[in-house]
């Protein structure tokens, strides 16, 4: 009877079916897709796939009794994300008596509360351990708060390759709540420069790795995106904003967005992630490809040169060409043309957010 009832609720379709690998289960819900059962009859079901499906639908089993507006931001890198973090997370306990909550629970890690919800996110992802115990934190402080609206705040939810279950399981988790999912899109010319100098300074891009590495469609492409998004969330709400259009008034964006009113003053937003002169950052990508200990050494050194040279006045040495020129910018912006467009026409009301020739990324 179980496995019937479970066979109703989610289909497993004949192709997919013959790629599973029961052996990692973990790996087994990116196979999961919904089909009509009508083009699919129910004879035609295994014993495994069966209980497979028994299995992923078990995975939230006490869902949160929230019926409020619960807004999840996406990010995705490099759109301010940190910024809005950082203000909400500052503001907790004022935001909280206005009836917005920011939750502690699922930002919590090693006994430090973070600013973000990536232990919650990577719980789903089985990238850390069992959720059980963050689900119910997050219950207990939703129920000690009573808000109205509940902020979860991510990057990992704008992973490429992120598994749309992910998605789904926040459904599971929040079924009575209204959903609004809250993205933030860059011009692509702006955001390949961004993303590139920000994979030198953590030390994930070296030398002779170069800009190319981060011009990636899956990176750059906001309409497939959006389009991913909409159809692992179905009939949620999903919001994209313009980081171009509101990088200035980054928190009143944010809020407009998640249809929430916080109390006066507005949170305000600061700049956490400080940017290095691009000379610094050609540096530091050779420093990145020596090994473990040099590099090391190397990093902490070209970084202290580089501050002492900004407090002098020699600061303009530190001054060199941008990774893109002109044209390879404007390239780029032709080539997610239609992308952006379509975002526009659908998002925006033909607002030309993305797709203006004006440049007010400096």
């Amino acid at each position: 009877m179980v496995i019937t009832s479970a066979r109703k609720r989610l289909q497993l379709s004949a192709e997919f079916s013959q790629q599973l690998n029961f052996a990692a289960l973990s790996n087994a819900r990116n196979l999961i897709r919904p089909i009509s059962v009508d083009k699919l009859g129910l004879n035609s079901r295994s014993f495994g796939e069966c209980w497979l499906i028994v299995i992923l639908e078990m995975h939230i089993s006490n869902p949160i009794t929230f019926s409020g507006r619960l807004i999840i931001h996406v990010g995705p890198h490099k759109t301010g994300t940190t910024s809005i973090q950082g203000a909400l997370a500052k503001e907790y306990d004022r935001l909280r008596a206005a009836g917005i909550l920011f939750p502690k629970a699922g930002r919590e890690r090693n006994g430090e509360v973070l600013h973000l919800h990536h232990p919650l996110v990577l719980s789903l992802i089985g990238e850390t351990p069992s959720n059980s115990r963050i689900l119910s934190d997050l219950r207990n402080e939703i129920q000690d708060s009573n808000p109205h609206s509940v902020i979860i705040s991510s990057e990992v939810l704008a992973r490429e390759y992120l598994s749309s279950q992910v998605y789904r399981d926040l459904q599971r988790i929040f079924p009575n709540a209204e959903r609004v999912w809250v993205a933030y899109l860059r011009k692509q010319d702006d955001l390949v420069m961004s993303r590139y100098a920000e994979h030198i300074k953590v030390g994930i891009l070296s030398w002779p790795d170069s800009i190319r590495h981060v011009t990636r469609s899956e990176y750059l492409d906001h309409r497939l995106r959006l389009e991913r998004l909409a159809y692992a969330v179905g009939d949620d709400k999903i919001v994209p904003v313009s980081f171009d259009a509101h990088k200035r008034d980054l928190m009143q964006s944010f809020f407009e967005a998640c249809g929430v009113t916080p109390t006066e003053p507005m949170p305000h937003a600061t700049r956490d992630n400080t940017s290095l002169p691009w000379r610094t950052l050609y540096f530091l990508r050779y420093a990145n490809a020596l090994p473990g200990p040099l590099r090391r050494l190397a990093c902490r050194a070209i970084r202290g040169i580089s501050r002492r040279i900004e407090g002098s006045n020699a600061h303009r040495i530190l001054d060199a060409r941008r990774p893109l020129t002109k044209q390879q910018a404007e390239e780029i912006r032709k080539r997610y043309a239609a992308s952006n467009l379509w975002v526009e026409e659908t998002y925006w009301d033909g607002a030309s957010l993305l797709t203006s020739d004006f440049n007010d990324t400096k």
